[in-house]
């Protein structure tokens, strides 16, 4: 078992905390998972002064010890029992010094569980200094442990505070000998000789909490020693009355008539815009615009320059190495899934680029509150905002967004409908099939018929996520409360650095996590789509070789007839075919069939598929595909892809998830298969039968 020395960093959401994390561990840091809770902790290594080193936790942000949500639990749970795997040997609380009056509730429970304490006061760049030296003089008279104030944006007193993190451990029986600061009941106690057996360490006031929490930390509700529900709650609201008037008796020690907080009052001057229900929702949209540009234009290029760059590798291996299956395996399985990983990267980087960058600035925290009360309707709450709109965008990374929403409830909710949001990857399929469903015409002069298709796939999109999430929210079990508790912060300039190390981290943890599952799926792809049983391709490329004789065709159009005819008959092919009876009745054949397949590694494989079934060869973009479709004819001489095959077809892309990426990174938010599978089934019946209405109805 590692002896290594674990420091928690404790504090209110939007404190600093995260911001002091990261300056402290740089990049020598890893997320980790808290046993049998979904939420991430962030655990980095710090070396001392001394040279040795100590593992920081930075847990999830919480108002208080009685915590109202399963994640804010995970720091209740792992102070107060000391068999705790992350249980901390000390405790550095983060407090910002512009609103220290509303986060000094937690700390006090905090110091009452006499842990060796040192308390941090972060943005102090951003007050008058003779508050913060009131504050610092004040606070360590009254809590007997280190006080250090601090800024990470500019760099103030970050050495000192490693230092006095030195310190903590050598004078850790100084820093913990202090007087409590709530007088508790000591009758509450009850069976005190079988708690005293739980801790290490007698403490009163950790029993006193026990009774409040053990029941929950360990799944026991019929033993004595906890308190009934009824009395809890009364106790909890006793005593935290009574720590808001210790708090309130050290507020009158510090006069704030002669320095006037200038950030706080220009706060909610722009707060009167930015949460007004009209002109905070129309500058919010004009942001997400925005927004949408970045990661539609700017990402393109270095998306189109990744895919470039591993087709120009993979032509100059297929040249080098010799026609066998291990170059082919490495050309048509192991590169493409690499392709398929890192291409998303510069998305998801853009996005959580502009998204930290907001909520550095302390604007998403208005987003949060202003779209509450609307989202709430449905199953949801404010913070589901960001993951919906940025599941416009590509799912993956939205999915990923989701982290910040306390409730558990509402994160799966808000994670099992992003994928009905419209995302990028099924533009290429739309563009291929919109033209079959609405002719291209011109609408008042601006605007064309096909672009207000696109318009409304995106609502119906939207509107199916909603319906999707209420019906959710109205059969699945409530199992805590669901209310909007947050701090607004004051707006700020954005630290770069921070900024950019929340960007580093979720990229790295999607190659990582999803990365895995994303390119073993593509290489059983690959093998799906590239044997079959013994002899069967050999003799597709000999009927290939026969037909081209026949219909005299040049070495490119024969080249691409022997790559449909291997297709048609790999294992791949053979699926398809043998999901040809099922997916008839929505006017799929199994040509289609094979691109539902293949397209499973992205919605996007969709057109390349089709264009090798088509014999396109290198002409495979949508235009020509088009063409080709457009001269498709069935059996009895119709056309095969008139309107209600295509909008047929349209639609079950529109809601089936045909995307492994997402149910990679669903199984790693998750920690399970479970809801991914669910997940999965619910959206392809879904598809199937809006496609079924349309085809057989429509």
């Amino acid at each position: 078992m590692s002896t290594m020395k674990k420091i928690g960093i404790v504090g209110n959401p939007n404190s600093g905390k995260s911001s002091i994390f990261n300056i402290l561990t740089g990049l020598n840091q890893k997320v980790g998972n808290f046993p049998g809770v979904t939420v991430d902790s962030k655990e980095g290594l710090l070396e001392l002064l001394d040279g040795t080193t100590v593992n920081l936790i930075d847990f999830p942000g919480a108002y208080s010890i009685f915590s109202n949500s399963s994640d804010e639990f995970v720091m209740t749970k792992s102070l107060v029992n000391p068999n705790d795997p992350h249980y901390p040997d000390a405790i550095l609380y983060v407090a910002d010094i512009r609103n220290l009056d509303k986060q000094l509730l937690l700390l006090t429970h905090i110091l009452d569980l006499e842990f060796p304490v040192i308390v941090c006061l972060s943005n102090i760049d951003q007050v008058n200094q003779t508050k913060v030296n009131e504050w610092v003089l004040l606070l360590e008279q009254k809590l007997k442990c280190p006080v250090i104030p601090v800024s990470a944006r500019a760099n103030i007193n970050i050495d000192i505070l490693r230092t006095k993190l030195q310190g903590l451990f050598q004078f850790a029986h100084i820093h913990s000998r202090r007087d409590p600061i709530y007088e508790f009941d000591p009758s509450l106690l009850k069976d005190t000789e079988t708690l005293d057996s739980m801790f290490s360490f007698r403490n009163n006031y950790q029993k006193y909490l026990w009774l409040h929490v053990g029941k929950e930390i360990t799944g026991d509700h019929e033993n004595r020693m906890y308190l009934d529900k009824q009395t809890s709650i009364r106790m909890q609201i006793h005593e935290t009355m009574a720590r808001f008037q210790v708090i309130e008796s050290w507020e009158r020690f510090i006069s704030d008539q002669h320095h006037s907080n200038t950030s706080l009052i220009k706060s909610k001057k722009i707060d009167r815009v930015l949460t007004n229900p009209f002109f905070g929702l129309a500058i919010f949209l004009v942001l997400m615009f925005f927004i949408f540009q970045v990661i539609y234009s700017w990402a393109a290029i270095p998306m189109e320059a990744i895919e470039s760059g591993f087709g120009f590798l993979s032509d100059n291996i297929r040249n080098i190495l010799p026609n066998h299956w291990i170059s082919q395996l490495i050309t048509s399985g192991i590169l493409p899934g690499l392709s398929g990983v890192l291409v998303f990267i510069p998305q998801i980087a853009m996005l959580f680029l502009m998204l930290t960058l907001l909520e550095e600035a302390g604007y998403m925290a208005r987003v949060v509150y202003l779209l509450d009360h609307l989202l709430r309707k449905f199953g949801l709450n404010g913070r589901s905002i960001v993951g919906l709109v940025a599941g416009g965008a590509c799912a993956i990374p939205a999915i990923m967004s989701t982290r910040n929403i306390s409730n558990r409830k509402e994160r799966l909710i808000t994670m099992f409908v992003i994928p009905l949001i419209p995302c990028s990857a099924r533009i290429p399929v739309y563009t291929a099939l919109i033209g079959f469903v609405v002719p291209y015409t011109m609408v008042f002069g601006i605007f064309n018929s096909q672009g207000i298709a696109f318009l409304g796939l995106y609502l119906l999109g939207i509107f199916v996520a909603l319906i999707t999430a209420a019906v959710i929210h109205y059969f699945l079990p409530e199992k805590e409360r669901s209310f909007l508790a947050l701090q607004l912060p004051e707006y700020q300039i954005p630290q770069m650095r921070q900024v950019l190390l929340v960007v580093f981290e979720k990229v790295k943890t999607f190659i990582i996590q999803a990365g895995k599952v994303i390119l073993i799926i593509s290489m059983i792809l690959w093998f799906l789509s590239s044997f079959s049983w013994p002899g069967e391709l050999k003799k597709a490329e000999e009927l290939a070789r026969v037909e081209s004789l026949e219909k005299n065709l040049s070495e490119k159009e024969t080249a691409n007839l022997q790559d449909a005819k291997r297709l048609e008959n790999s294992f791949a092919g053979k699926m398809g075919k043998l999901f040809e009876p099922l997916i008839r009745p929505l006017g799929f054949d199994w040509k289609i069939g094979i691109a539902l397949i293949t397209s499973f590694a992205a919605r996007e494989v969709f057109v390349g598929t089709m264009s090798t079934i088509y014999s396109l060869g290198g002409e495979s973009d949508e235009a020509n595909l088009h063409k080709k479709l457009a001269s498709e004819k069935r059996p009895d001489g119709s056309i095969f892809f008139d309107r209600k095959t295509a909008l047929s077809l349209i639609i079950f892309y529109a809601f089936s998830l045909q995307c492994m990426s997402t149910l990679a990174v669903m199984k790693r938010e998750t920690k399970g298969w479970k809801l991914p599978i669910i997940q999965f089934i619910y959206m392809g019946i879904l598809a199937y039968f809006c496609s079924l209405m349309i085809y057989q109805y429509g």
